[in-house]
C-alpha cells in the first residue's frame, strides 16, 4: 500500500538500550540542524529489526560521545541515554509534529549512509498562496551563460532577480544571473520533465561551497510563483518548482510514470565500466520490449530512465526496479544493490530505491551544487561512446552544447506508451 504518513531524515544524537529479551534497542533520540545548532526532535521507538539494529549498534560504537550533542533537552529525557556524535542519518515515518516541534508515533525506515548529517534540517511548512502567480518558460531577459556586469536587476516573467552578480560557484565563477539565464535558455527543454510534478529543492543560501540543504516542503524565502501540491497522507504541501522531481504526476502521485535506475560507481571503478552498466541495462530492457533513455547525473554516475504509463502503483514499480538490479548483480560481481559505502569500492551500486513514493532524482538539465557547476544532462545513447565522465557537462561548457541546436535526446519520452508487461516481470524473476 502507498505510504500514508510523513517521511523525513533525522540525525541520531543518542540511544536507549532495551532490557527486553531479544531486543537491543529501545529507542533513538534524534534531531536536526538549525544552522550550527543541533535541535532535539524526539524519539524513534519502533521499526527496529535484526538488520538495522546491528547496523546502528556498529555505528554507535564508532561514534560514541561523552555528552549530549543537542542544544537543549527537557528535564528527564537524558536519563540512561548513550550519546553519539550527531553524524548518523536515519529515515523515519511519523504521524505529526507537536507544538514543541517533537515528532509523534515515529517508526524507523532505515539508515541513510548517502546523506550528510549537516544537511538534515526541520522541514517546516508555511501556507501556500491561494492564487500563486505562475512562471512561464519565456524569459524577459536574454539567455546567456557568459559573465557580465549587471547594471540593473533583470526580470524573468515579471519576477525581479536581485543581486545577479552574486557568485554561487566560486571555483567556476558562476553568478546568480548566469544561473537564471541558463534556466531561461533551457526552459523549453526542462519544463516537460518538471511541470505538474511534486518536486524538491536543493537550496544553498551561501552558494555551492557553503552549507546546502534538501527541502521537500514550502519554506520561507520562496516567491509567490511557487505553487504547492498536497500529497495524500502528508499534512505538508510539496514544492512545485524544479530540480528534484518525483517519478509521478502531481495530479496522480500514487502511480509512477517513470522508473529510474541509478548507476553510482564506488572508488576505483573505471568510467568505461559505468557506461557499460548503463548500456547493459538498456539492452536488458530492450529485450523486455521496453525503451529507455539516459542522462548524466552531474556526478560520478548515470541514470537510465524508463517511461511508463500511469497504471503502476509504487510497490509494483519498486519491486521491478529491485528485481532488475538484483538480476544484474547476480550475473556480474561488479554490481551491488546495497548502499553500504564500505562495500562499494571497485563496484557499481545500482540504486533502485529512487523508485518509491516520496523519493526523487535530479531533473534533466538541472545544475548541481558541486565543484565545477556540473549539469545533469540528457544525452543520446549514441553519445555514450565518447562521453568522458558523468560530470562532463557544466555551466562553463553548456553554451556550446545549446548553440549546436541538436535534437533534444528526450523529446520522445513523453510520447512513449509502455507498461510493465508479464514478459518484463518474468525476465527479472517476478510473476
Amino acid at each position: 500500500m502507498p505510504r500514508q504518513v510523513p517521511l523525513q531524515e533525522f540525525v541520531v544524537g543518542g540511544w536507549l538500550s532495551s532490557d527486553k529479551a531479544g531486543r537491543d534497542l529501545r529507542s533513538l533520540l534524534v534531531g536536526y540542524y538549525d544552522g550550527n545548532k543541533f535541535r532535539y526532535a524526539g524519539k524513534i521507538g519502533t521499526g527496529f529489526n535484526a538488520k538495522n539494529t546491528a547496523q546502528l549498534l556498529a555505528l554507535f560504537e564508532k561514534n560514541a560521545a561523552d555528552a549530549s550533542p543537542f542544544e537543549t533537552l527537557a528535564k528527564g529525557i537524558a536519563r540512561g541515554v548513550h550519546w553519539v556524535k550527531p553524524e548518523i542519518v536515519v529515515e523515519a515515518e511519523f504521524a505529526t509534529w507537536t507544538h514543541e516541534r517533537v515528532i509523534r508515533h515515529s517508526s524507523l525506515e532505515g539508515v541513510r549512509e548517502d546523506k550528510q548529517a549537516k544537511n538534515v534540517i526541520s522541514e517546516t511548512p508555511i501556507d501556500a498562496p491561494n492564487e500563486p502567480n505562475k512562471v512561464s518558460a519565456t524569459p524577459q531577459a536574454k539567455p546567456s551563460m557568459k559573465a557580465s556586469k549587471q547594471t540593473s536587476d533583470p526580470t524573468y516573467s515579471g519576477i525581479k532577480l536581485t543581486h545577479p552578480d552574486r557568485v554561487l560557484w566560486p571555483d567556476a565563477g558562476i553568478t546568480k544571473g548566469m544561473l537564471a539565464n541558463y534556466y531561461a535558455a533551457v526552459a523549453p527543454l526542462i519544463m516537460p520533465h518538471i511541470v505538474n510534478r511534486p518536486l524538491s529543492l536543493v537550496r544553498c543560501p551561501d552558494g555551492a561551497e557553503g552549507k546546502c540543504f534538501f527541502q521537500r516542503h514550502m519554506g520561507q524565502g520562496l516567491t509567490k510563483a511557487v505553487e504547492s501540491v498536497k500529497i495524500r497522507g502528508d499534512k505538508n504541501p510539496y514544492l512545485a518548482l524544479e530540480i528534484h522531481p518525483w517519478g509521478a504526476q502531481a495530479d496522480d502521485p500514487e502511480h509512477a510514470d517513470r522508473i529510474i535506475m541509478d548507476f553510482d560507481p564506488g572508488d576505483a571503478v573505471e568510467w568505461n565500466s559505468v557506461k557499460a552498466a548503463a548500456l547493459e541495462c538498456r539492452q536488458r530492457l530492450a529485450d523486455m520490449g521496453l525503451e529507455s533513455f539516459v542522462k548524466t547525473t552531474g556526478g560520478k554516475g548515470l541514470h537510465v530512465v524508463i517511461p511508463i504509463t500511469r497504471h503502476h502503483e509504487w510497490p509494483e514499480v519498486k519491486a521491478f526496479a529491485s528485481a532488475l538490479s538484483s538480476t544484474m548483480a547476480a550475473d556480474n560481481h561488479i554490481y551491488i544493490t546495497k548502499m553500504t559505502k564500505s562495500a562499494r569500492r571497485g563496484r557499481i551500486f545500482i540504486d533502485y530505491l529512487r523508485n518509491d513514493r516520496t523519493t526523487t532524482a535530479v531533473a534533466p538539465y538541472s545544475t548541481r551544487a558541486r565543484v565545477g557547476a556540473p549539469i545533469a544532462l540528457p544525452i543520446d545513447w549514441s553519445e555514450m561512446r565518447n562521453l568522458p565522465s558523468g560530470n562532463h557537462f557544466t555551466m562553463a561548457t553548456i553554451d556550446k552544447r545549446l548553440s549546436a541546436k541538436r535534437a533534444d535526446p528526450w523529446a520522445e519520452m513523453t510520447q512513449i506508451k509502455q507498461r510493465l508487461t508479464a514478459k518484463a516481470k518474468k525476465a527479472v524473476g517476478l510473476g
